[in-house]
């Protein structure tokens, strides 16, 4: 793994000019690719230019994985760190090409379950670049837990995290700790249950738009 540029699919705004248009950065999960979320996105706001990226390590045809992990029955999941930092440096300097490409007025991260890690990993790593972050069925690794705590590290910065109740990968008691912690970092939260396992959902993915478009529309009328 190198830092090169990712894979992506881009869809350029509907409404408005390219060059400037707030920005929405799309992660997909475990085992899926570039295009899983980047379909599920036609209908967010038309503001929005959309780029979704395409995980840096191959499982398989159309298989992609941002970090390995290994199950365990009594300690959960065992995380590859290496890769998982390999990743996250691959990601981060993807990202700063991007910004200063397109100059976006406005950078959101999109996720959902290893997408939704990486996109909160990000997220604590570079407050400053970023307008808001909107985790699905995701969670914030134990060492990102440790690795941030100033109590105004993400003032300013807007969190949406969605969750299954039943969600078997990434049990809700997760969600509800990594919530908590971006509470406590000064960011401001919303948090919203769904009655699902690790999916993500039409309802999820309205209420993630809904998050959006009230964030754009106020950044509009701040203007």
């Amino acid at each position: 793994m190198s830092t090169r540029d990712l894979l992506i699919d881009e869809r350029p705004p509907a409404e408005g000019g390219a060059r400037g248009a707030p920005l929405l950065l799309v992660l997909h999960g475990w085992g899926m690719y570039k295009g899983h979320l980047f379909e599920l996105t036609r209908g967010l706001d038309p503001r929005l230019t959309i780029v979704a990226a395409q995980a840096p390590v191959r499982m398989g045809p159309g298989a992609y994985r941002w970090f390995d992990f290994e199950r365990t029955p009594s300690s959960g999941p065992i995380i590859n760190d290496r890769e998982e930092e390999q990743s996250l440096a691959t990601l981060l300097a993807f990202i700063d090409r991007l910004v200063s490409a397109r100059a976006p007025a406005a950078l959101y991260l999109l996720g959902h379950s290893q997408g939704a890690t990486m996109a909160l990993s990000v997220t604590l790593r570079r407050p400053a670049r970023l307008a808001g972050c909107a985790n699905v069925n995701g969670r914030l690794l134990k060492k990102r837990l440790a690795e941030v705590q100033s109590p105004d590290a993400l003032e300013g910065l807007s969190f949406f995290c969605g969750h299954g109740v039943h969600n078997p990968i990434v049990p809700l008691a997760l969600g509800h700790e990594t919530r908590d912690h971006v509470q406590r970092l000064g960011a401001e939260v919303t948090y919203r249950e769904y009655p699902i396992g690790h999916e993500i959902t039409p309802e999820a993915l309205s209420d993630v738009s809904a998050w959006l478009t009230g964030h754009l529309d106020a950044r509009a009328a701040a203007r």
